[in-house]
């Protein structure tokens, strides 16, 4: 499926979803990554630039 977030993404739109939804919760990349089942490199990443964009 097309992710209409991020372009040339390999994450599934549900994922990053989800990802938004644990961020917003005030998770740590350590715990959502565990919990999306992704790498903690790629959460701490997609953290990174969320918070960017917030600034």
């Amino acid at each position: 499926m097309k992710n209409k977030y991020i372009y040339h993404s390999k994450i599934s739109e549900a994922k990053f979803r989800q990802i938004v939804r644990h961020f917003a919760l005030d998770l740590t990349a350590l715990q959502t990554a565990e919990l999306v089942g992704l790498h903690r490199n790629t959460v701490t990443t997609l953290y990174s630039k969320m918070r960017f964009r917030i600034f």
